[in-house]
């Protein structure tokens, strides 16, 4: 069973036209990003809908959490703390 890390968020339900400047400016109001990470699919090259988003501490994710709901062009952001397993899954495959 993964554990939930507490300055990762898992971040879906977004356009898909978005990119990682996108969802940084986004969640920047939060707190300092070290990382947005957008899986892409090896033939596409297309992002496959979700991304993960790194804060320099856990206060500036959980802040990062209030974003879930958040409607851009009539879809609702999905915003979770990221689980490690499903993470470590996903670079595995990539």
């Amino acid at each position: 069973m993964g554990m939930a890390r507490s300055d990762t968020l898992y971040v879906t339900n977004f356009p898909y036209h978005f990119e990682e400047k996108d969802l940084e400016q986004l969640f920047s109001e939060c707190g300092k990003i070290v990382s947005v990470r957008m899986p892409s699919d090896r033939i596409s090259l297309k992002h496959k809908g979700f991304a993960f988003i790194t804060f320099d501490n856990s206060r500036s994710a959980r802040k990062a959490l209030n974003i879930n709901g958040h409607k851009i062009m009539d879809k609702s952001l999905k915003v979770s703390l990221a689980d490690n397993k499903p993470e470590q899954r996903q670079e595995k495959s990539d």
